[in-house]
């Protein structure tokens, strides 16, 4: 016969059906001819119920699901901020590179004021997104 505690580690499996085949029909002989180890096993089946948990029940999962979907798209727009912030790193570079060949082809070009320049314009504050 099979010692307990080669058995009692299997119990809980056994119980919720976790068991191949072997493995289950020598639980069962061992239940068979044990009376400590099928205390145990009713001892298991009666705190079972309170062990259980119901996540539907809280809505746990709704709510871990929902936290979830919600970082994945605060790192997708950062990512995509991110790549907009160097979009215009290169737009600003192209535009420094027009504006220093046309003032070089046209010398009355250093007088005018772009449209896009705002001399008197506020600073505006730094976004609470770190970007870099």
């Amino acid at each position: 016969m099979t010692r307990c505690d080669e058995i009692r580690p299997r119990l809980a499996a056994w119980l919720d059906g976790e068991l191949g085949d072997v493995d289950r029909q020598t639980v069962d002989n061992h239940l068979a001819g044990c009376v400590d180890c099928t205390a145990v096993v009713h001892g298991y089946r009666a705190i079972k119920p309170a062990v259980v948990l119901d996540t539907s029940a809280n809505g746990l999962w709704d709510a871990v699901a929902a936290r979830i979907d919600e970082a994945d798209t605060i790192t997708a727009l950062l990512t995509e901020l991110r790549q907009m912030r160097d979009e215009m790193r290169g737009l600003r570079a192209e535009v420094a590179d027009l504006r220093s060949e046309l003032a070089r082809r046209s010398p009355a070009y250093t007088t005018r004021t772009s449209p896009f320049s705002f001399p008197d314009a506020p600073e505006r504050p730094l976004s609470q997104y770190r970007l870099v």
